[in-house]
């Protein structure tokens, strides 16, 4: 079956589980061909950034894998006669994830956030899953090599990066290939929203994806740029379906 594209970007059509599933089917790869594999997402702010920043574009194209993080991709993937069944945030995956890594007892480590919302996600992954091999962690106000020794000590076997986009994707790209082998996941604000520190939408906005307008009322100035200039933007340009340069 093939995988649904937007922009030649291959957007992989993941349930919670089957995320899981192929995130520990990318660990045992990792180790086998001892080299570092990145597991991605996408959303209508990643493909924005994409048209500004041919760097992005091209990591999100040669991927390993990219699964879909918004309602909007979605939504242009369903015109284009595809159909995901989940849009995959942190938010919702996280239990899942946890659940996963605890299980299967693969060292995991954190690197990202604020030093406070770090240390708090520490102390709540270690109350609510204590067979979570927790190998390491670091704030994301670290200097960079400081932040890598880290990484490198620990032998994690997934790392999670919350740098933000780009950031957090030209981290892993830079990185991946000179550190251990390992999978590594762009995380965003997932610490955030486990934490409490970024207050998540109530259901009926979740559920007609109508989520980013309550981000935007609840961060007006920080997000009008990203939502109310753009979101039309990524509608026309999924209109035109004329790709980013490179």
């Amino acid at each position: 079956m093939s995988v649904p594209t937007l922009f030649d970007i291959r957007v992989q059509p993941h349930t919670f589980d089957s995320l899981c599933e192929f995130l520990g089917a990318a660990v045992a790869c990792a180790e086998t061909e001892q080299r570092g594999l990145e597991i991605l997402n996408v959303n209508a702010h990643a493909i924005n950034l994409c048209f500004s920043n041919p760097r992005l574009y091209k990591i999100l194209l040669n991927a390993h894998q990219v699964f879909c993080d918004g309602e909007g991709v979605r939504m242009a993937l369903a015109k284009r006669g595809h159909f995901l069944p989940h849009r995959i945030t942190y938010a919702d995956w996280w239990p899942h994830l946890l659940n996963y890594l605890s299980k299967t007892g693969l060292r995991f480590f954190v690197y990202g956030a604020r030093e406070q919302v770090l240390n708090q996600a520490v102390i709540k992954m270690k109350e609510n899953y204590t067979n979570l091999k927790l190998s390491g962690y670091c704030h994301g106000f670290v200097s960079k090599e400081e932040a890598i020794q880290k990484i490198r000590q620990s032998g994690a076997q997934v790392i999670l990066v919350c740098l933000g986009m780009p950031a957090q994707e030209f981290f892993i790209h830079e990185h991946k290939d000179v550190l251990p082998p390992a999978v590594w996941l762009s995380g965003g604000a997932a610490l955030d929203y486990y934490t409490g520190t970024s207050i998540r939408a109530p259901a009926w906005f979740c559920e007609r994806g109508l989520e980013w307008f309550w981000r935007l009322v609840c961060e007006p100035q920080r997000l009008f740029s990203r939502y109310v200039i753009g979101n039309p933007l990524f509608l026309w340009r999924t209109y035109r379906n004329i790709p980013p340069q490179l």
